[in-house]
């Protein structure tokens, strides 16, 4: 018996047993094919020497191919979305890979019988999804839009399909802004609306957090932050943008401006100027303390809140809202607050439309008392607060503005929620020609004053009363309308 031989043919075995494995990784190439049967029954490359004529490769096990009669694989029995073109060679729809790693259970090449959705570049040219028609084998349609992006056109079967990427596609005639999902404009990144008008084809997202700003004389940077705040980002949240400048040291005979939260300073006066001067953009002269160590107030209008304030309307000193004394005597100019609960006031339900609560409340951010109105109706209910206010007993005339009063709604839509002055009356009991007129229904969903003048020839009797009655109207929603009324400021001329 010849043995060397035998070990020779042996040893050449083993080499070429080797060569294959180590050509032959245990990792093979994909082959999609549009239908099942078109799995091959050889390949040289891939898996060269072995042949599963008279059926068809049907999955990898480690390097191993199995064999399937896979002109019996059905189509999935459900139809799926796809954004994934797995083969560019072949169209849309259900595909199958004959040497995918085989799965969970024969035949081994149908992904646990789901296939393969193979997207076609007609729905993803046009940003659609390909839809793969169940029971069918490359067969499909386009779908809705693939993620990220969507339709602003009124429909996506159409030429453009979904002609909109979220969050990048420039909104017209909105500066710095893009579409959002909902096809409204939104901010780019680190822009913001800080003037309420995105929307508006004015000048989108104007602020740019970090870009340069004009502050006074000086130039700072724009530094936002989200939180509460006037600026938002189109997208829901809200930004607090602040211009702010480097500090600056405070130089004796220098005006530095800066802003701050601090209190601004002058220095020590060596001079004979005054010790102290404050100011604002406004009234260079707010507050001072002179040379001669007297303190100097402007005239101003009555601060929103007056608690524990020292301050001069018209001449009048005035100290937690109410008047310390005359300025100097005579019929000068002077006003009177009537902080709510108004003194004397009653409640009127005018007998339609009145299932409504008033209620007095404090809002903390704007620390102020106020009447405001809850009710579960989706139709508008109202319900009018009477005001008697008594005409001083050193009346002798009416300011230019005579009557102001602060007010809030909740939304900006006087279908909503809004305040109303019904009507006005002299010490008469006639009615007063008063503008803006009654018909007026006031809406700002921020705290606001409003100016309230008097025409014609009313009667206006020291010691006797005048009446105006508002309205406060609200019906209920997502979130909940309001309308609030706050304190109220009679301006006049007289003695007392």
């Amino acid at each position: 018996m010849k043995i060397k031989p035998i070990i020779q043919i042996l040893k050449i075995t083993l080499v070429a047993i080797m060569l294959i494995l180590i050509s032959n990784p245990f990792s093979q190439a994909a082959k999609y094919v549009g239908t099942p049967a078109s799995c091959p029954a050889t390949d040289a490359t891939e898996y060269p020497g072995i042949n599963c004529s008279p059926n068809n490769i049907c999955g990898d096990n480690s390097g191993t191919p199995q064999c399937y009669a896979t002109q019996n694989i059905a189509a999935p029995a459900v139809s799926a979305s796809s954004a994934t073109i797995f083969s560019a060679l072949l169209a849309g729809g259900y595909i199958i890979d004959c040497f995918a790693t085989i799965d969970s259970a024969a035949p081994y090449c149908d992904n646990n019988t789901s296939a393969w959705c193979n997207a076609d570049s007609s729905c993803l040219s046009v940003n659609r999804l390909t839809s793969c028609t169940e029971h069918l084998w490359l067969t499909f349609a386009c779908g809705t839009c693939v993620s990220g992006y969507t339709y602003c056109d009124t429909s996506y079967v159409d030429p453009d399909g979904c002609e909109i990427q979220i969050g990048v596609t420039p909104y017209p005639s909105e500066t710095n802004a893009n579409y959002a999902s909902n096809c409204t404009p939104q901010c780019n990144s680190t822009y913001y609306d800080c003037n309420a008008n995105l929307g508006g084809a004015v000048d989108g997202c104007e602020i740019e957090n970090g870009d340069s700003c004009p502050l006074g004389n000086l130039t700072g940077t724009w530094s936002c932050s989200a939180g509460a705040g006037s600026c938002t980002d189109g997208a829901g949240t809200d930004y607090d943008c602040t211009c702010s400048v480097a500090k600056l040291d405070f130089e004796t005979g220098t005006n530095t401006e800066y802003s701050s939260d601090d209190p601004l300073l002058w220095g020590t006066q060596h001079g004979a100027g005054s010790l102290l001067q404050l100011g604002t953009d406004t009234t260079a002269n707010l507050f001072s303390v002179n040379n001669d160590g007297s303190v100097q107030l402007a005239q101003i209008s009555a601060p929103i809140t007056t608690t524990s304030k020292l301050y001069n309307v018209s001449g009048s000193l005035y100290w937690d809202g109410v008047a310390l004394g005359g300025g100097g005597g005579g019929a000068i100019n002077r006003s009177i607050v009537y902080k709510v609960e108004y003194p004397g006031y009653s409640v009127y339900p005018d007998a339609t439309d009145n299932i409504i609560n008033l209620f007095v409340d404090y809002e903390v951010s704007a620390g102020r008392n106020c009447y405001d109105t809850r009710t579960e109706e989706i139709l508008l209910q109202d319900i009018d607060i009477i005001v008697d206010f008594p005409i001083p007993s050193g009346f002798t005339a009416w300011q230019a503005t005579p009557l102001e009063f602060y007010y809030k709604t909740d939304t900006a839509d006087a279908l909503e929620n809004y305040i109303q002055i019904v009507s006005i009356k002299d010490t008469s009991g006639n009615p007063v020609t008063f503008s803006p007129i009654s018909s007026t229904e006031y809406v700002n969903t921020s705290w606001t004053k409003q100016a309230v003048t008097f025409s014609g020839s009313p009667t206006w009797t020291p010691n006797q009363n005048m009446i105006i009655q508002f309205k406060l109207a609200q019906k209920t929603g997502t979130p909940t309308p309001r309308a609030a009324l706050g304190e109220m400021l009679f301006h006049y001329v007289g003695t007392t």
